[in-house]
């Protein structure tokens, strides 16, 4: 068989022609092994019955709840005043617990407000915290960190200043 003909018009040479003509002459020999039989490629009943179903999963969070993609972090740092920089400037005691009240406000310098003092009563919740007990001392308030609740102490300070008249 003269090749001569494709080694010229395409530039292949005689190593490649050879390689594609015995690839070709097994693909021809091997081919009948690789056959389907004609009763395997019909469509069984199950083929036919089957049904495509599909399925989806749907979250929902509670109103209440926070969701699990949400930083702990950036949440608890966005709540602001943190109670750690709140100053109780006057508490008022009833003896009705539900009347009592503190007068609390972000400490700033010399003793004096950094912001405008608010009312705050137990159950009340503002930054942070929540506040839980009112006392002589000061007051209770469960403070929520990282996602952990924990007591904390605010004490009541009385300080004077030196120009005060003793």
């Amino acid at each position: 068989m003269d090749l001569s003909f494709w080694r010229r018009s395409a530039g292949w040479s005689s190593g490649a022609v050879a390689f594609v003509l015995v690839t070709a002459s097994v693909a021809v020999a091997i081919a009948p092994r690789f056959q389907v039989p004609a009763a395997e490629r019909q469509p069984t009943a199950e083929m036919l019955d089957s049904t495509l179903t599909f399925e989806r999963e749907a979250f929902s969070y509670p109103a209440r709840g926070t969701s699990p993609f949400l930083s702990i972090v950036a949440v608890d740092d966005a709540l602001r005043p943190r109670l750690e920089e709140m100053q109780i400037f006057s508490i008022v005691l009833e003896r009705d617990a539900t009347k009592s009240f503190a007068l609390i406000a972000e400490r700033g310098a010399a003793n004096t407000p950094a912001t405008p003092p608010q009312r705050v009563r137990v159950g009340q919740t503002i930054g942070n915290f929540t506040v839980t007990a009112i006392q002589r001392a000061g007051l209770v308030a469960n403070v929520r960190v990282s996602g952990k609740v924990t007591s904390q102490f605010l004490p009541f300070r009385i300080e004077r200043s030196d120009n005060a008249a003793r």
